[in-house]
């Protein structure tokens, strides 16, 4: 994400990619995440069937490999794991 690496788990039944807080403090570090990223708030259902609050941002520049995504949203969740799942383009 803008540079920064981080390993992410694959999870196709998962409805967005999901960050954690240190990676949203790398983030707002390198200038990657600003105030104006921050676009919404949205509850969670996990697996154990807790719901959970998070915070919804606009990534750009997110690669996989060789393949590249502008303007993706993701959902910072607190103590959230590093979940690439099917998010939406913006």
């Amino acid at each position: 994400i803008n540079g920064i690496t981080k390993y992410f788990l694959l999870d196709t039944g998962a409805s967005d990619l999901v960050i954690d807080t240190e990676t949203e403090r790398e983030l707002l570090l390198n200038g990657t995440l600003k105030r104006e990223s921050y676009i919404g708030r949205a509850q969670y259902e996990l697996v154990n069937k807790d719901i959970v609050n998070g915070h919804l941002v606009l990534l750009n520049n997110v690669s996989i490999g060789d393949y590249k995504v502008n303007n993706l949203v993701a959902v910072i969740i607190e103590d959230g794991s590093l979940l690439c799942g099917k998010s939406r383009p913006a």
